[in-house]
């Protein structure tokens, strides 16, 4: 897809616009095409039926998108700022927590590899892995599930003498893609992906997927043109990865609820209001009481915060000169205080991750009870994420090999996720925990499982048995070549043992000899 580079343009003070990477008022176009095209009525049917869900959902998408980012502006309720786009231009309050709240749980969702039954290993699983970074794309699309509740996984073939993978694995967050829920399969009918836009955001080029095939549309004037490649796999190449999913809702809900974006909103006025204080506080207002209207237009003082108030009085008053009280922040302070807390409710985020700080230090027990929720949410993440991951893996094999889906066979079927752990314990207590193991079941000393439980991943296990391989083979060879060494000694030393007897001998026996004679 085509990217405006505008978007990340500062403005003159530095700061970016609050601006939407998608236009709000996006329509995506609906394929049109001419006389002799190969699209049959029924697919034209799901093409229109995916666009015009793309245009549905659109607006309710680019707007969590736009408070993950933090372009949103502060509403204003017309009481405390009269004059809203004087405060809250210069103000320009932001506030993170919905970016926190999505990361911090992503965080928690790592995906190491990938794991069979028995001692099975596949290489085709193994090149995809490298050739499309997969726990790094893993990442990537958990974060865009978490925003819009649901992510979608292609597995296509890809041109290696263009310099492209065997196998391309590509994620698709839900403002690019569309696809219609098959009920009865418990997976997707038919799917349509953005595959490129022009200068102004609107699709130029869809991928549409079926079981049986795979349709490329290409926009050209007036008409789409189109490129039938048939799927040979004989199910869907797409797969979703859901953010709880129901029965009236299978593709998911956002973790960016409305409750958390309200909660936000009331933050970002808070903050607007707080900064305002705390100018007043720095330079308080301050007022003339009988002095000439005159004189203070003379001398350029205006009646606005941190300037003097002119009031007139009676001929006969004497000028005074005063100041009003600043206003305190602590009401604010507790306010911001008491929106985190709410916020800490909503999502399980801990109010210090917040920027709430307390007082007094937390124990360890304290800590874990704090985080308890956000890792229950992320064994819940792993275990649906699990099955979406499984078939991507299956659909990875199935699309290498040339079979049909229903064709892998029992141990490529049995492929599962392996994660990390979502508790993220200390090296000291997994250590601790492993030596246990090991002690009480020896043999798991030589398995990749005990190793995973100490933190290494699946790279570094393979390269750390290597070198203890290699050193056991030098080391055996090292053995070998004493031994033999002591071996040519010992042959050496016996026949040097009998030419220094044999003499002996042969005097003795003269001896006896002469003795005799």
């Amino acid at each position: 897809m085509v990217a405006d580079p505008s978007i990340n343009t500062p403005e003159s003070d530095g700061s970016f616009p609050v601006q939407p990477m998608h236009p709000t008022s996006y329509n995506a176009p609906v394929p049109f095409f001419g006389q002799g095209s190969d699209i049959t009525p029924e697919e034209n049917a799901q093409i229109k039926r995916c666009v015009a869900l793309m245009n549905y959902h659109h607006d309710k998408n680019q707007k969590r998108w736009n408070y993950y980012h933090g372009r949103i502006a502060p509403t204003n309720l017309g009481l405390a700022f009269k004059e809203s786009a004087a405060v809250l231009d210069k103000v320009r309050a932001r506030c993170d927590w919905t970016k926190t709240s999505v990361e911090k749980l992503a965080e928690r969702s790592r995906l190491d590899y990938f794991s069979f039954d028995g001692l099975y290993s596949d290489d085709s699983l193994r090149q995809a892995w490298e050739d499309n970074m997969l726990g790094s794309l893993y990442h990537e699309a958990s974060v865009s599930e978490l925003i819009n509740a649901f992510v979608v996984f292609s597995v296509t073939l890809g041109d290696v003498s263009a310099g492209e993978p065997a196998v391309i694995v590509s994620a698709h967050s839900a403002l690019e893609s569309s696809v219609i829920w098959d009920y009865r399969k418990k997976r997707i009918g038919c799917g349509l992906i953005v595959t490129d836009i022009d200068n102004q955001y609107n699709p130029i080029a869809y991928n549409f997927f079926t079981d049986d095939y795979i349709i490329e549309m290409v926009k050209g004037g007036q008409t789409w043109t189109t490129t039938r490649h048939k799927n040979s796999i004989g199910r869907i190449a797409l797969e979703p990865m859901v953010f709880h999913p129901s029965l009236e809702r299978p593709l998911g809900t956002s973790r960016i609820t409305k409750s958390s974006m309200c909660i936000v909103s009331n933050a970002l006025r808070e903050i607007t209001r707080l900064e305002v204080a705390s100018e007043i506080f720095t330079a308080p207002q301050r007022y003339i009481v009988g002095a000439d209207a005159d004189t203070l237009d003379a001398l350029g003082l205006t009646n606005y915060w941190n300037s003097y108030l002119g009031v007139e009085a009676a001929e006969d008053t004497n000028v005074s000169v005063g100041q009003f009280n600043p206003p305190g922040l602590t009401d604010h302070i507790l306010y911001m205080k008491q929106l985190a807390s709410q916020f800490s409710g909503e999502t399980g985020i801990p109010v210090t991750q917040l920027g709430v700080m307390s007082d007094e230090p937390s124990s360890a027990d304290a800590i874990h009870a704090e985080q308890e929720g956000l890792i229950i949410e992320a064994e819940r993440m792993n275990e649906l994420n699990g099955r979406a991951m499984s078939n991507v893996a299956k659909l990875i094999m199935a699309t290498s090999s040339g079979v049909r889906f229903s064709e892998l066979t029992p141990q490529q079927r049995s492929v599962m996720p392996k994660w990390q752990s979502p508790t993220r314990p200390s090296m000291s207590v997994v250590s601790d925990a492993a030596l246990k193991m090991v002690q009480a079941i020896p043999g798991l000393a030589d398995t990749d499982e005990i190793m995973q439980r100490l933190g290494f991943t699946d790279e570094e296990i393979r390269s750390i048995k290597k070198q203890i391989s290699t050193r056991q083979g030098l080391d055996l060879l090292n053995q070998l070549a004493a031994k033999q060494t002591t071996d040519k000694a010992t042959t050496t030393e016996q026949p040097e043992e009998q030419s220094t007897k044999q003499p002996a001998d042969e005097v003795t026996n003269d001896t006896n000899k002469g003795g005799t004679a």
